[in-house]
């Protein structure tokens, strides 16, 4: 992190980035409100929040995207296991496809957040 912030500084980024709320990272590190919000709008700490907070949520999207796949792997395996019944293997398929109804596929809502957190405002965080 930055040398020009101090300790107090740089543990508010990191929680900022970790999602928590102004209201909480203000008393987590015993600050009050309106310092965090005075920070928030000092141009070099706004700009190490911006540095550290994509690659954060660029990590969960990561871990998200092996989780799906492993799921995906799971699910393939119970459709080849001869062990389950043709009934089970339906009611496996119908549960997975509810998981989907009415949503946009999972890519895309994946790629809609990481445009959001390109933005400079700070509303994902509130």
């Amino acid at each position: 992190m930055s040398k020009n912030l101090n300790e107090r500084q740089q543990k508010a980024i990191a929680l900022l980035c970790t999602g928590k709320s102004a209201v909480q990272v203000a008393k987590e590190i015993n600050i009050r409100q309106e310092t965090l919000s005075r920070w928030k709008s000092d141009p070099t700490f706004e700009k190490e929040l911006e540095k550290w907070r994509l690659p954060f949520f660029e990590g969960i999207l990561q871990r998200q995207f092996h989780l799906f796949f492993e799921a995906q792997q799971k699910i393939e395996e119970a459709f080849d296991d001869e062990d389950l019944t043709s009934y089970q293997k339906a009611n496996l398929a119908l549960r997975l496809m509810s998981m989907f109804s009415g949503n946009t596929n999972v890519n895309r809502q994946l790629a809609i957040k990481t445009q959001d957190l390109r933005f400079k405002d700070d509303n994902w965080f509130r």
